[in-house]
């Protein structure tokens, strides 16, 4: 490939415009492989902030899912108290009118244990008169 001659020109040319060849070459790989590397890191950085991202979003999504599984707990747990509560104030109007109920039989006996007597004491007058 390369003569031996150095005092020949085609040979000294040819060698030196082969170096430069090599060396755009490589100089062009280089800067190929720098501006794929540049590429490269930025689609890595566009990738990690998509990532982040997607990671917020579904971080918001969940606390927002949460918020709702709570929220329609708060209002089970207010709908349970209230039914309860409905369900003791139901049994304390029952009480209610039984209690009345039992006053008003209790106030009958009383009543007809009155007239009772009432009656007895005026068939005593009476015999006692007679």
């Amino acid at each position: 490939m390369y003569s031996t001659d150095v005092n020949s020109e085609s040979n000294y040319g040819d060698h030196v415009e082969e170096d430069v060849d090599t060396d755009v070459r490589n100089g062009g790989n280089r800067e190929l492989k720098q501006i794929e590397n540049k590429y490269k890191l930025e689609s890595i950085e566009g990738a990690l902030l998509e990532m982040k991202q997607m990671e917020s979003m579904r971080e918001m999504k969940l606390k927002e899912h949460n918020q709702k599984l709570l929220d329609e707990m708060e209002k089970k747990r207010e709908l349970e108290m209230k039914k309860h509560e409905q369900m003791l104030l139901d049994e304390m109007q029952r009480m209610k009118e039984s209690e009345a109920s039992m006053m008003k039989y209790q106030m009958a006996m009383l009543f007809g244990g009155c007239l009772f007597a009432s009656f007895a004491t005026i068939q005593m007058m009476r015999r006692q008169n007679n």
